[in-house]
């Protein structure tokens, strides 16, 4: 019999479990009330931002596809980065070594061209600088997957300024 006092005095019943989450839940909004730097999105600014997107040997017959006022978007979540506010064209180079002589060698590549897409963009500066455009970290030598109403490719971010500089 003293056996079964002992196992009742120790049971957790339905208000011993609400009053454990209530004081839990207390602590974590007290939590972020006095550490605001916690909490997502705080502390960060807007800016107006150019990306400048380069796409190395892209087909030529895809020259064209991208034009002024579309939207850019990321191709995996179709999450939109910004609006295109210039294309540029230019050769496609492969760059190489040539094994007998060892020196550096640049050749045009037939059929391809260099596309660069700038972009405008609203980025966010969190509190140590970086600045993001919703998931795409806003950096030089980031590549992302893209689509414009009329291609998809892939394309490395090859310069990252403000709007205001121009």
């Amino acid at each position: 019999m003293s056996n079964e006092k002992k196992a009742a005095a120790y049971r957790f019943n339905v208000i011993d479990v609400i009053l454990i989450l209530l004081i839990l839940a207390a602590g974590i909004w007290l939590w972020f009330i006095l550490n605001p730097s916690g909490v997502p999105g705080s502390g960060t600014k807007t800016e107006k931002i150019e990306l400048v997107f380069t796409q190395e040997a892209l087909r030529s017959e895809f020259k064209g596809n991208v034009n002024i006022g579309d939207a850019f978007l990321l191709a995996g979540n179709g999450q939109k980065i910004g609006e295109v506010i210039g294309v540029s064209y230019g050769d496609s180079v492969y760059l190489g070594t040539d094994p007998e002589s060892g020196e550096q060698v640049r050749s045009v590549l037939p059929g391809y061209i260099r596309m660069e897409v700038t972009v405008l963009a609203d980025a966010e500066i969190s509190g140590d600088g970086t600045r993001t455009v919703g998931t795409l970290p806003a950096a030089v030598g980031v590549t992302t997957d893209y689509r414009v109403p009329h291609l998809y490719g892939t394309a490395t971010c090859t310069a990252v300024r403000s709007a205001d500089e121009n």
